[in-house]
C-alpha cells in the first residue's frame, strides 16, 4: 500500500505573495519545456516552408528528426540543469506581486538557456564529426539556430511561469472560498 500524498502547505503570505512550493516550481518547468517543444518545431516548419515553398513535407521530416534527436534531449537537460536557477529567481522575486518582473526574469533565463544549449549541442556535434574533432565548427553551425530560437525559449519560459503562477493562485482562491464557506 502506498502512503497518501501530503499537500505542501501554501507558502504565500502578505510579505511573500509570489512564494511557491517545489511542486509549483516543477509545474512551471514542465510547462516551459512542453511549450518550447511544441512552439519551436511549429515555428521552424513554418519558417522553412515560407522561405522555400513546396518543402512542407521535407520540413516536417527534418524538424521531426531534429526534435527527437537533438531538441527534446537538449530541452530536458536544460530544464533539469536550470531548475535551481529558476528556484533562485523565484525566491528573489517572491515578495514582488507585479507579474512583469517575473515574466522578464524567466524570459531572460529562457533566452540564456537557448544560447547555452546551442553552444553545448554544437560542441557535441563537432566533437563527433566524421573526420575528427571540429568543436568550433559545430558551435558555429548550431549557435545561429540557438539565436533564432532564443525568443521562442524566452516566451516559453515566461509562459511556463505564468501558467504555474496562475494555477497556484487560482488554487489559493478556491481554498480561501472553501474556508470562507466552511467558517
Amino acid at each position: 500500500m502506498t502512503a497518501p500524498m501530503v499537500a505542501e502547505p501554501n507558502p504565500r503570505t502578505p510579505d511573500a505573495p509570489m512564494a511557491f512550493t517545489s511542486t509549483e516550481l516543477v509545474h512551471g518547468v514542465v510547462a516551459t519545456g512542453a511549450t518550447f517543444l511544441v512552439a519551436a518545431p511549429v515555428l521552424t516548419i513554418t519558417g522553412m516552408t515560407i522561405l522555400s515553398p513546396g518543402t512542407f513535407v521535407f520540413a516536417i521530416m527534418v524538424v521531426a528528426y531534429g526534435t527527437l534527436l537533438v531538441l527534446a534531449p537538449a530541452t530536458v537537460v536544460m530544464c533539469v540543469a536550470l531548475t535551481p536557477i529558476a528556484r533562485r529567481i523565484g525566491r528573489s522575486l517572491r515578495g514582488e506581486s507585479r507579474r512583469w518582473p517575473h515574466l522578464v526574469a524567466y524570459g531572460a533565463l529562457g533566452a540564456l538557456a537557448s544560447g547555452v544549449a546551442s553552444v553545448a549541442v554544437g560542441a557535441v556535434l563537432g566533437a563527433f564529426a566524421v573526420d575528427g574533432v571540429r568543436v568550433l565548427e559545430g558551435i558555429a553551425f548550431v549557435t545561429p539556430w540557438g539565436g533564432m530560437l532564443a525568443p521562442v525559449a524566452a516566451g516559453s519560459a515566461a509562459l511556463g511561469w505564468y501558467l504555474a503562477a496562475r494555477r497556484a493562485l487560482a488554487s489559493d482562491r478556491r481554498a480561501a472560498a472553501a474556508a470562507q464557506l466552511a467558517g
